[in-house]
């Protein structure tokens, strides 16, 4: 499919409307995560645009070729998120095709209003035939008011960078017109003769990308209610809990204000604030005043924006505070008359409207310190039950059961709300039981040397011991390397590993490595120190380190990491009074600076956990110890074999040269005897004891005088093999 699909692109130019007949074909294979030969899933649309395509194909071109000399007439329309265009030029008193135009929009132009939509197309479509235009005299024909929309409509709808570019390309090019005709026939793209329905653009647009017509964003004159709106959310010292609270305040009271669940955050905030806003003021006039650009900006920029795009970002997800959006929305609908005024925040201002202000800040932040109000929450005890348990709560006598059934509320309250519960919470990390149970991990940036800049910091919560791998980007395939090739080969796999939330910790790569290995992920805060408060304290120590140890040597920090690992690691810490090289390994670091007969480190300060686990891991080294040292070699006090002196022996042959050829040399007589080897005359060098194999004394040859010479024939000969 993909080759006949660009095997057809080349014919784009001939095709008109393309986009449109190919987009069937190419939705079956774009975002499916197919490989070269998986199947596709044909459907009738597909079927369709298939037989449409070929018809396409075998249909003569009617074509003209372009003429540089004379003036060029383009039209353009966008359907359904398609960009069709057809370049034309003056043939007799008609206009002929040059060239036909087709694309897909972006998905940011895609999800922008009708109006909008055909500005992206016409941009689209001058950049496609700018090849065969050139500098020729060029009229664009569009059904909407490109000229009017980019002059005269607010460009908060489009970024900077796309609104200079649809305004470079379309009204500062000195040869291209852009004008406004009437309805383009679908067929050919060229204009009929009827007029069509009329529609003005800047009004469609204020339509569709504000939540009211109405809306605006000046005080209104003789309100019937002034009202400041703000959120609150803040870290509480003692807690380090999240405080989220709201406030609508008058000139002289404050109309409503409240707490808010704790993972609600300041723009969420300003949002619910806003919305109880437009409900104080239904079927009135008022003004509000907010210093949240963001909730501005939803208010008169974003919000219909995202609602024409049903709060779907780019890539599919939904924008964050989407049903707070939505019901803001809804909300503003509710005064008769509406105005949204952005607000400077925190002056010392002595005008009404910063008095305003201040006065909404500090109703919010004193609603955020209030407890919120206790939900009602069924009693799970008088829930429908089994009929198992049903059955065994009917043995009960009755008095039992009323004494229940009125006291279960009571003590669901003091489960879910009791002061018990509050001062035992403990909102820190439990604590490990072993070592590299619970690792902790941050990236940490530094200056680049040697192709290195950041650093992946992993820190063991049970005994605080540091493990830092230098690498050139954060990425995902750092943290598995480090986990796959550093941690988990060195000390084991670990239960639990806490991070920040950032792409390079939460990813699908890790979370498909930590499920099989089953590791459970916990994320953190970001930009948050105290959430992970353990890396972040070693990140401290290890910047602090590495900038004296680079000034004092004059080494890359890459050099120096070593010695302040070292460091870190021996260093003694306050709760413990042990380093974490005494609590993994159980000894003192010998670090040739202390004498030898220093005594052990007091245990005074240590707790009892740890100390328990020091002591038991002293007495499981020491007996390890000891096997290891059992099965070490030993130095032999006496000979490991039985020959001696003046024994025959024959020597294993190492060199072969064919399969023939003898596997023992021999017969020699042994000179000199060590624990392990021996020395014959016909050897320059030792033979190890295991090469030999001793054989009987040869005997003398017959009528020979020499007593050394011997013979085989009345003894017989020694097995060679």
């Amino acid at each position: 499919m993909m080759s006949f699909l660009g095997m057809c692109s080349y014919c784009r130019s001939f095709i008109p409307n393309y986009s449109q007949l190919e987009q069937p074909l190419s939705s079956l294979i774009h975002g499916k995560n197919l490989s070269a030969h998986d199947k596709i899933q044909w459907l009738p649309a597909a079927s369709q645009a298939f037989t449409d395509m070929k018809c396409a194909l075998q249909v003569p071109p009617t074509l003209g070729l372009p003429d540089p000399h004379k003036p060029f007439t383009q039209t353009v329309d966008e359907r359904s998120g398609c960009m069709t265009s057809v370049l034309l030029q003056s043939h007799g008193d008609k206009l002929r095709p040059v060239a036909y135009f087709s694309a897909k929009l972006d998905p940011v132009a895609a999800g922008l209003p009708q109006c909008l939509r055909a500005v992206a197309a016409a941009e689209k479509a001058l950049t496609a035939s700018r090849d065969i235009v050139g500098y020729a005299t060029l009229t664009l024909l569009v059904p909407h008011s490109v000229s009017l929309i980019l002059l005269e409509q607010k460009s908060s709808h489009l970024s900077a960078a796309r609104y200079l570019r649809y305004h470079t390309c379309l009204l500062d090019m000195p040869n291209v017109t852009v004008k406004r005709c009437n309805v383009l026939n679908p067929a050919s793209l060229l204009p009929t003769p009827e007029d069509g329905e009329e529609h003005n653009c800047l009004a469609e647009l204020e339509a569709q990308c504000t939540p009211r017509p109405d809306l605006a964003d000046t005080p209104l004159l003789n309100s019937d209610m002034v009202m400041y709106v703000d959120g609150s959310a803040s870290r509480d010292p003692l807690t380090g809990s999240n405080l989220v609270g709201f406030s609508v305040v008058s000139d002289s009271t404050v109309l409503c204000s409240g707490p808010l669940p704790c993972h609600l955050s300041a723009q969420a905030a300003e949002l619910i604030a806003l919305t109880e806003a437009c409900k104080l003021a239904k079927d009135k006039t008022t003004t509000i005043h907010t210093d949240s650009r963001y909730a501005f900006g939803v208010v008169h920029d974003f919000g219909a924006l995202w609602r024409h795009r049903n709060f779907l970002k780019s890539d599919g997800k939904p924008v964050l505070h989407h049903t707070l959006i939505a019901e803001l929305l809804d909300a503003i609908l509710l005064p008769t008359a509406i105005a949204v005024c952005k607000c400077a925040a925190h002056t010392s201002g002595t005008g009404d409207i910063a008095k305003g202000n201040e006065r909404a800040d500090l109703a919010a932040k004193a609603a955020a310190r209030r407890p919120l109000p206790k939900p009602s929450r069924p009693v799970p005890a008088m829930c429908s039950l089994p009929s198992s348990l049903a059955a065994v709560q009917s043995l009960s006598t009755s008095d039992e059961r009323r004494f229940w059934s009125s006291s279960g509320s009571k003590f669901i309250d003091g489960i879910w709300y009791g002061p018990n519960v509050q001062v035992s919470h403990h909102a820190a990390h439990p604590p490990p039981a072993r070592p590299f149970e619970h690792v902790m991990m941050d990236f940490v940036e530094l200056s680049p040397s040697e192709g290195k800049k950041h650093c992946l910091v992993m820190v063991d919560m049970w005994s605080k011991w540091v493990e830092v791998f230098p690498s050139s980007k954060q990425t995902a395939s750092t943290v598995a390397k480090a986990l796959i090739s550093e941690i988990i080969p060195r000390w084991g796999i670990p239960s639990k590993i806490s991070s920040d939330n950032g792409s390079h910790f939460v990813n699908q790569a890790i979370t498909e490595l930590s499920a099989y290995l089953g590791i459970d992920l916990k994320t953190h805060c970001a930009y948050h120190p105290a959430s992970g408060g353990a890396v972040e304290r070693e990140n401290g120590t290890m910047k602090t380190k590495l900038a004296k140890c680079c000034t004092d040597t004059g080494l890359p920090w890459t050099k120096a990491l070593p010695l302040v690992l070292m460091y870190m690691r021996m260093r003694k810490r306050t709760r413990s009074n042990l380093s974490p090289f005494e609590i993994l390994f159980a000894v003192p670091p010998h670090i040739g600076v202390e004498a030898p007969g220093t005594p052990l480190p007091s245990t005074t300060m240590c707790e009892n956990d740890m100390l328990t686990y020091c002591i038991r891991l002293s007495s499981t080294l020491s007996d390890v110890r000891k096997q290891v040292v059992a099965a070490l070699p030993r130095e032999a006090t006496g000979p490991l074999h039985r020959l001696q002196p003046g024994d025959f022996v024959v020597v294993k042959d190492f060199r072969r040269k064919s399969w023939k050829a003898k596997r023992w040399q021999g017969p020699f007589q042994i000179l000199l005897v060590t624990q392990t080897a021996v020395k014959v005359a016909e050897r320059a060098t030792w033979v190890h004891a295991s090469h030999c194999k001793k054989v009987p004394d040869p005997v003398p040859a017959v009528g020979s005088g020499d007593p050394t010479s011997t013979t085989s024939v009345n003894q017989p000969t020694p097995p060679i093999q």
